[in-house]
């Protein structure tokens, strides 16, 4: 199963910052505690699942979350606060990249 859907780019502490929690994950079989490695690659972000991952789905059982909230995110991939980003998410991967299909204001 893949489930596509699209998140903007927020800000923290002036770094960009990727939030995706609850349904996309969950109907993915993504749950608190998952460990994963992330990617940065240019123009791309990849959450692949890893037992010996040296990262952990957050948040509780009903409402999982992964925050990425780090300079990479602008310095490898090149996404920016505001921009969409385009989201596919599957029970081995996420795969995240900006959404050209958007139409910029």
């Amino acid at each position: 199963m893949v489930i596509n859907v699209t998140r903007k780019v927020g800000r923290n502490r002036g770094r960009a910052r990727l939030w995706l929690e609850r349904g996309c994950l969950t109907a993915a079989g993504w749950k608190r505690g998952d460990r994963f490695k992330a990617q940065f690659l240019p123009g791309t972000l990849i959450y692949e699942r890893d037992s010996d991952g040296d990262r952990a789905v957050a948040g509780t059982a009903e409402r999982p979350i992964i925050d990425t909230n780090t300079a990479k995110l602008t310095t490898f991939v090149g996404l920016e606060p505001g921009m969409t980003v385009a989201v596919e998410v599957t029970h081995q991967r996420i795969i995240i990249h900006e959404d050209k299909g958007v139409a910029r204001g």
